[in-house]
């Protein structure tokens, strides 16, 4: 498994988070379709992988070693 540098965990904040503000500014403007439901699922979909990612990574890094 790769190992995520940290330049590419930044861009990967740096990207969630605009699409989080483009979230929050829809909803502000009580804009809820279905794109912005979209919006919401693949932001989900998408740190919820990247934690899992990150877990497996320290996982690994913790048995390797010990």
């Amino acid at each position: 498994m790769n190992i995520l540098t940290k330049d590419q965990v930044s861009n990967m904040k740096l990207l969630t988070d605009f699409y989080i503000k483009s979230i929050h500014e829809d909803l502000a403007n009580a804009e809820m379709d279905g794109e912005t439901l979209m919006k919401v699922l693949e932001m989900t979909c998408n740190v919820t992988i990247l934690n899992a990612m990150a877990l497996t990574d320290i996982e690994d890094i913790k048995t390797t070693n010990k």
